[in-house]
């Protein structure tokens, strides 16, 4: 099951973006919230994006994958694109100089999987109700 396997991959990553998020913290004296500093504020929304679309990726997914509809190359496919997405968005947020199309491309390679597991996911469970 590949859920697992991204779970794991994804929650490396969210570990490192942690890591970063702490590492500034303690450089920039910030204990909570991002004390008006533009850089802090810059990781902290990169960290808390991370936040927000991984869970429903990966819920997307282990549904995906109990569906009558599963193809495990597909889900392989879509989680790599995720997780690739996931960490050029990262990196393209938190960078000193503007990097909007590392971030748009990153943010793409985030949502269209998302959108291509949420139709999945609708198909896999319409499809038997018609059969």
């Amino acid at each position: 099951m590949l859920t697992g396997f991204f779970a794991g991959i994804l929650g490396l990553m969210y570990f490192r973006f942690s890591l970063k998020t702490i590492s500034a913290r303690r450089s920039l004296k910030i204990s909570v919230g991002t004390g008006g500093v533009e850089k802090m504020e810059k990781i902290y929304a990169a960290h808390n994006n991370a936040n927000n679309y991984i869970p429903i990726f990966l819920i997307l997914l282990f549904t995906f994958e109990k569906s009558a509809l599963a193809f495990f190359y597909l889900s392989l496919f879509l989680g790599v694109i995720f997780s690739w997405g996931r960490w050029i968005h990262f990196h393209a947020l938190i960078s000193e100089e503007p990097r909007i199309k590392q971030r748009i491309r990153g943010m793409q390679m985030t949502l269209l999987p998302i959108l291509i597991l949420s139709v999945l996911n609708i198909l896999g469970f319409i499809i038997p109700l018609i059969k």
